[in-house]
């Protein structure tokens, strides 16, 4: 599987006919959209929807599994329904006939909505800004898309809930170590701890966002909680800094910590 028999997938989708079953999403346009993620991964982007854990997915299979990618999406186009190892994605019609919501474009949306919205038995990721409650992704969620899809390591280290300091510091470093070896690490944060004026809160009442770690967390240590602590994660369709501005407003390790509810790491 390369990008190259996934582009030429997508090349002869762009040139069959038929209106398929999503009347808010053109032929041409999503055909268009897949090759450019198909070149560039790190532009998916949920927008202002709540499809992080399913943007993060979708980035690995890119990276990993091109062709499952433009098949699924092709397949969902054609007949709202795709299969990726033994995941089937099957969005509701609640979704299949939304337009792409709060600036989504058509590639992002028929994936990131559908892989979402096909384990919600009541909400709809097509609702109010990508279903708000129905479009949140808790880890054994993500971590089972992930094992379905036919990754052959997943290790599911994220929780919802707070613990102490010295745990989550121990899991930055294994965080590290699994991304040096090749697989792709996907961490499960408050979304605070992006944002400068927000990023010393000494509490987070939940985590609310993943980001694919795409460097070394550099820290002073493990027990260096007042050391000042930088990563590169691919967020919101690009890479960006953790913290937002850290050559002028550092983010200490502590509060870091806070707002850290661990990892899952997955390779192929």
């Amino acid at each position: 599987m390369t990008t190259a028999t996934a582009t030429a997938l997508v090349d002869a989708f762009a040139t069959a006919s038929g209106a398929g079953v999503w009347p808010g999403l053109s032929r041409a346009t999503l055909a268009a959209e897949l090759k450019t993620r198909l070149g560039a991964p790190n532009t998916v982007h949920q927008r202002q929807t709540p499809f992080c854990g399913p943007a993060s997915f979708t980035r690995a299979l890119i990276k990993d599994m091109p062709d499952s990618y433009a098949q699924a999406a092709i397949d969902l186009f054609n007949t709202g329904e795709a299969t990726i190892g033994s995941l089937k994605i099957k969005p509701g019609d609640k979704v299949r006939k939304s337009a792409p919501q709060n600036g989504t474009n058509q590639a992002d949306w028929i994936m990131l909505a559908s892989i979402r919205d096909s384990g919600n038995a009541v909400l709809s990721a097509g609702g109010l800004l990508g279903g708000s409650l129905a479009g949140i992704t808790i880890p054994s969620t993500l971590a089972g898309w992930f094992t379905k899809a036919g990754f052959s390591t997943v290790v599911n280290s994220a929780d919802v809930t707070q613990t102490v300091p010295a745990t989550r510091a121990a899991q930055v470093i294994t965080a590290n170590t699994y991304r040096s070896s090749g697989h792709h690490v996907v961490l499960f944060v408050d979304a605070d701890c992006m944002d400068k004026a927000d990023q010393d809160d000494e509490i987070s009442l939940f985590p609310d966002h993943w980001v694919t770690l795409t460097s070394e967390i550099y820290h002073g240590g493990t027990l260096a909680y007042e050391d000042p602590i930088t990563m590169a994660v691919f967020s919101w369709g690009r890479i960006t800094s953790i913290p937002e501005d850290p050559a002028t407003k550092p983010l200490k390790k502590k509060y870091f910590l806070n707002k850290f509810y661990g990892y899952i790491a997955v390779k192929k």
